[in-house]
């Protein structure tokens, strides 16, 4: 007789339909579906007056008249995407009163609110109005990042969620991203059952050629140009280095006041086109600004892992834990003319970094070796459940 496939729930917030660069929870998910679990992994809903950008207007598409919500999309073999309806946008200028939690709930499909899981996973996301409908034997926060830090965008009424619900154990378990988060989930509640799970690597960095050529004077940045990203400290510091290149590739969230004219923003790239592609710059930025103390929150980010696997230099703000997770590994300034010295001595520094230790800091921090580590936690929440 064959064993039946364990049902896991995962509520994220990126749609793996569109061409953004898969983040942790979206690893999560495919690993799960590695290991043989059938996985539902719900994107955020759509709002029919949610109609900024292609990329909303695509999901409109796929839920208003696909029916995205019924039906779901099949990823990969045992990965199956869904999206559902709502009456309002995840943005906090539209998701302002309490009454509105309902509202998503109640257009929630009815095979939602009947499925049994044996897993439900969220991290920070405005998909969190859907936990009070999931039937799962054990839930598991994945603490990504401090959820105050998001109150840019995100409505309050997700954040007071977030912050009650580890308060009130409603987590079996809180897998964090960094120490840091760990000691918040155990400030707000010191009986929680939290685990430090750090972020992982795409295995595609291991598979860079060791003989590149890397374009002299070359910096990068990559990923969404969020509220922390500091444009104005980047632009500045390329006006000093004008013989340097510095690209921005992603999508472009703000307004760009930029002047420098060595300085370029470039569309977002297939995920698995980005270890090639970085394989190409000298140096790796991470020029980031204090948000609401999330800073605090955030020892190294998922570019630092990428910008190291791929054999770069990394520059970085002395802001929040960045130096205490980061340490020698990265150079720092926080002022245009510090920022541009630690790029010149990070080229120094890649230079002198073989090829075999950025392999083995991606081995290490592989999402094949995180997914390891999390199959053994769910192992032990399912034999205390027993």
């Amino acid at each position: 007789m064959t064993k039946a496939r364990k049902k896991a729930l995962v509520l994220g917030v990126h749609s793996f339909l569109d061409n953004h660069l898969k983040v942790g929870i979206q690893y999560i998910a495919e690993g799960l579906a590695n290991a043989g679990w059938l996985v539902d992994y719900i994107s955020l809903f759509s709002s029919p007056i949610d109609l900024c950008g292609s990329q909303r207007r695509r999901r409109l598409r796929r839920v208003w008249i696909g029916r995205q919500d019924r039906h779901g999309i099949l990823i990969k073999p045992g990965l199956t995407e869904y999206a559902f309806r709502a009456l309002f946008p995840a943005h906090k200028r539209s998701f302002r009163y309490s009454w509105q939690v309902g509202t998503y709930s109640a257009l929630a499909p009815s095979w939602f609110r009947n499925k049994r899981y044996k897993v439900c996973i969220h991290d920070i996301t405005s998909n969190i109005v859907y936990l009070p409908l999931a039937q799962a034997d054990f839930t598991i926060l994945r603490l990504n990042d401090l959820p105050e830090g998001f109150s840019h965008a995100l409505s309050k009424h997700v954040i007071n969620c977030s912050r009650n619900y580890i308060s009130s154990n409603r987590y079996d378990e809180i897998w964090s991203a960094h120490e840091p988060l760990t000691r918040y989930a155990r400030e707000l509640n010191p009986a929680s059952r939290v685990a430090t799970i750090h972020n992982g690597v795409d295995e595609n960095f291991l598979s860079i050629s060791e003989n590149v050529t890397r374009k002299p004077k070359t910096a990068v940045i990559i990923g969404s140009v969020e509220k922390w990203i500091d444009l104005e400290l980047l632009d500045k510091t390329a006006c000093l280095l004008p013989d340097w290149q510095f690209d921005v590739i992603g999508p472009l969230r703000r307004s760009w006041p930029g002047q420098a004219g060595n300085l370029q923003w470039l569309p977002p790239v297939a995920r698995e086109k980005v270890p090639e592609i970085l394989a190409g710059y000298q140096v790796g930025l991470i020029p980031f600004r204090e948000v609401s103390g999330r800073l605090a929150y955030v020892e190294r980010p998922l570019k630092f892992y990428e910008y190291i696997g791929a054999g770069l230099g990394v520059a970085s703000t002395d802001v929040g834990a960045l130096r205490s997770g980061m340490g020698d590994c990265a150079s720092y300034g926080n002022t245009p003319e510090a920022f541009a010295a630690a790029i010149g001595r990070e080229v120094d520094k890649a230079s002198k970094r073989s090829a075999a230790s950025c392999r083995e800091l991606i081995e290490e921090y592989s999402w094949q070796n995180v997914m390891q580590i999390i199959s053994a936690r769910l192992e032990e929440l399912q034999a205390v459940k027993k």
